[in-house]
């Protein structure tokens, strides 16, 4: 459509023709309408005008209506004056083009921007991707030299977005690295080949060294697979992926013929036929890839690094192994290389290759962080067992995590310059973590902050052990009661691993899973038992009540066939709280065991916990070498003392019961039971 100065310079014979245009398209139109629709009259046009008159004129006067008849009560009206409306003329539209000057453009650009055009609309998209449009592909195809045929199992636009789309096929996102299987016809993302429930991984490529599947081994080799290295791991360990979906689908097929012998042999024998033209292609696509990057030009590349070194990137081009095909893995290089690199495409690609440097540097430098810290560890946990021989055997003393968490090793890690450190200035904060955590449970009025952590009634739960070990509680074991100081060095408050140190020291600093909670209720209980024995809640600590270490037996729970349940006082609020869950249950009555039997349950108990010390499995770590810090059970570090410090009969002073030692069993069945 010629645009509105254009139209001024048309002859008189040529406007004519397209007033006849817009004539007859108006009356197609109409004929096109369904007989039940009302029909606009034509209306008479003067036709009187003169050519030049129409051509010079730049506004159309309209026909106006009739005047009204006159009638008894009024003269006819007169004529109006003719309303003028000025003309507009729509500008030229790619879309508007007749199809056949659309196909010869088509042919003539690069399937890469095929691709593009037919996401741009609907009509691109229902022309490339009609029946006959497989010859503009063919043609576009012919304009990239080597570029292999379009396969039979694939169409032309699937084949062009295989080999250039950037989008992964299972988000549907246009990513920045996205990883293809040619043998596979997919590409997907890594956080999509990270999906657990689309994609099998494992280090191992060769999948014949671990097939266990439905099929026979040979098909199995044949599944599409993936290997790429982890960008998330620094040391460059590959993995190779296989997609669940083609997997499941070749086992549903399997099933059908599995008991045939004969026909399973032959279902496997079509599958591998059918798959083998596949992978063969695949290889000529991998192929012509590799192949790209000489057909480039080596003047383009360097014209592209000479700008990121105008950029300010040059040191870092120079750490890179080969900086070409760094570059190359840019979305978009490619298809800039394909013609001259002026400066409007440099500034096109700008953020692109901004956002992909940044991304090797900081991958860079976490690497050699990473071998710094692994360097570094060795003598953190020398200093470590330095300062634990200086300090006492009840104290939390730094673990790896909070020294290497320290500013100022941080400082150190970072290669900036530190001020001298010393042990003196390290300060956890985690007695004041838990204080705050009373604090916020139960008011500050109610307890002096001096010695709140050090009172019988302050109790800590910790949520981990509240799972794993709720099938013990029968067997009277309070792994998750927590007092202080066990609460400080519990292990489930620094042993889920942080990313910066899982694979050095698999340590966080206390605190950071926040599972270590105030038990308000056990608080309750406890003040209640205390006052009710005549104990003061608010000024006796665990220490005089393990001193005291009083036996209360559970009337409630007598049973004629165990006997009496009997426990120590830091096992009161469980069995408590237990006990009153259950709606049946009649209101749980607790007494003081009389001395004579108190002894023979604590008798018991600590027999109890000797055997679970001793135990290879359970009491590994319970018990400390007192002179060499050597932490096993207990019957290695009796072993330990005799043989490395010549101690023929080592006594309870020369062990040393680990503050978050497990063995702590609190409850036992006395015989016989009450009458």
């Amino acid at each position: 459509m010629p645009t509105k100065s254009a139209k001024r310079q048309l002859s008189p014979s040529q406007q004519a023709g397209d007033s006849a245009g817009i004539a007859t398209s108006a009356t197609q139109e109409s004929a096109d309408l369904p007989d039940h629709v009302p029909k606009r009259k034509k209306r008479k046009v003067d036709q009187k005008r003169s050519a030049t008159q129409a051509s010079d004129a730049k506004t159309v006067k309209v026909p106006q209506k009739r005047g009204r008849r006159a009638t008894a009560k009024g003269t006819r009206t007169s004529k109006s004056k003719a309303r003028v409306v000025p003309v507009t003329y729509a500008p030229a539209s790619l879309q508007g083009m007749p199809t056949e000057l659309l196909i010869l453009i088509f042919g003539q650009v690069y399937p890469k921007d095929l691709l593009q055009l037919m996401w741009t609309s609907k009509v691109f998209r229902t022309i490339l991707r009609s029946k006959g449009a497989s010859g503009i592909w063919k043609k576009s195809r012919s304009r990239i030299r080597g570029m292999p045929q379009c396969p039979s199992d694939l169409s032309e636009p699937q084949y062009a977005s295989l080999l250039f789309g950037h989008h992964c096929y299972i988000c549907f996102n246009e990513r920045s690295i996205v990883y293809e299987s040619y043998a596979g016809r997919f590409k997907a993302c890594f956080q999509c080949l990270s999906n657990e429930k689309l994609f099998v991984r494992s280090h191992l490529p060769d999948i014949s060294t671990w097939w266990d599947g439905p099929y026979q081994k040979k098909l199995a080799l044949h599944l599409p697979q993936l290997t790429i290295a982890d960008p998330q791991l620094l040391d460059g360990q590959k993995y190779t992926y296989w997609p669940l979906a083609v997997h499941q689908t070749w086992s549903k097929e399997h099933s059908k013929v599995q008991h045939n012998v004969n026909e399973r042999a032959k279902w496997a024998n079509a599958k591998i036929a059918e798959i083998e033209p596949i992978e063969m292609h695949a290889r000529e696509c991998e192929n012509w890839i590799a192949a790209k990057l000489p057909k480039l030009g080596a003047d383009r590349l360097l014209c592209i690094l000479d700008y990121l070194d105008t950029l300010g990137w040059e040191d870092e081009l120079e750490k890179l192994v080969d900086p070409c095909e760094t570059i190359m893995d840019i979305p978009g290089i490619y298809d800039a290389c394909q013609t001259k690199i002026t400066s409007e495409v440099l500034a096109r690609l700008e953020p692109r290759l901004v956002r992909r440097m940044v991304e090797l540097k900081n991958k860079r430098l976490r690497k050699q962080r990473l071998i710094r810290l692994k360097q570094g560890i060795p003598l953190l946990r020398q200093v470590i067992q330095d300062i634990k021989q200086e300090l006492p055997l009840d104290v939390k003393t730094p673990d790896v995590a909070d020294i290497f968490l320290h500013p100022i090793v941080q400082k150190i890690w970072k290669d900036t310059m530190p001020k001298p450190f010393e042990i003196s200035n390290f300060d956890p904060g985690v007695e004041s973590k838990l204080i705050n955590e009373i604090l916020s449970a139960i008011g500050q009025d109610s307890f002096d902050r001096t010695k709140v952590l050090h009172l019988a009634t302050t109790i800590f739960t910790c949520e981990h052990c509240v799972g794993i070990n709720y099938y013990q509680k029968d067997q009277g074991h309070h792994h998750f009661l927590l007092q202080y100081p066990r609460v400080l060095v519990h292990e489930h408050a620094t042993n889920e691993p942080k990313k910066r140190l899982r694979k050095t020291t698999a340590k966080i600093c206390w605190g950071t899973l926040d599972n270590i909670k105030f038990w308000k209720d056990g608080w309750e209980v406890l003040s209640d038992l205390l006052t009710e024995f005549g104990y003061d809640p608010q000024t006796t600590t665990a220490a005089e009540m393990d001193a005291a270490d009083p036996i209360f037996h559970c009337v409630s729970c007598n049973s004629p066939r165990q006997g009496r349940a009997t426990m120590r006082w830091r096992m009161v609020p469980r069995h408590k709280l237990s006990y009153q869950r259950h709606i049946n249950h009649p209101p749980c009555k607790l007494e003081l065991l009389g001395e004579r039997e108190a002894q023979i349950v604590r008798e018991r108990l600590d027999e109890a916990n000797a055997l679970y010390q001793a135990s290879t499995t359970h009491g590994m770590k319970s018990i400390t070498c007192v002179h060499c810090r050597t932490v096993a059970d207990s019957v290695t570090v009796k072993q330990h003392i005799k043989e490395k410090h010549g101690i023929d009969k080592p006594t309870k002073g020369d062990m040393f019961q680990n503050l978050d030692c497990s063995a702590n069993i609190a409850f036992h069945f006395l015989w016989p039971p009450l009458d």
